[in-house]
């Protein structure tokens, strides 16, 4: 029984992450403990990459982030990786489970996902009130 308990503080010291989120899009206060990270890969052959008719001469796309069931709009960074790909943002569009990103650079949709330019992210918020 001693060795369990030894064991299972163990796992629970090695569970617990300190994550410390300083300001959110909304400025909403939240409780520290319900902090968390999530990210994931816009990929570049799932098609979703359109020419922007608000941002002309950019491209643009929507990112899914459903599954990290943030309670508010987190706090997002973007990369793109692969062969020539442009500078991407994220727009003012964020919500709790999307957000929208465009090019820097003025490029068309089909160059970027030719040139496999995938998006890399990281996002910062709370999962819960």
């Amino acid at each position: 029984l001693r060795y369990l308990a030894v064991t299972l503080a163990l796992v629970l010291t090695t569970l617990q992450t300190k994550v410390k989120i300083l300001d959110t899009p909304t400025r909403e206060p939240h409780p520290e403990p319900c902090a968390m990270i999530c990210s994931g890969i816009a990929r570049s052959e799932d098609g979703k990459w359109f020419d922007s008719w608000v941002n002309k001469g950019k491209a643009g796309r929507d990112v899914d982030m459903g599954g990290c069931n943030f309670a508010s709009a987190p706090v997002i960074t973007v990369s793109a990786q692969g062969w020539k790909c442009p500078a991407v943002h994220v727009s003012k569009d964020i919500g709790s489970d999307r957000f929208a990103l465009y090019t820097v650079d003025d490029v068309t949709a089909e160059e970027v996902e030719k040139n496999q330019c995938g998006v890399y992210w990281v996002a910062a918020g709370y999962d819960c009130e």
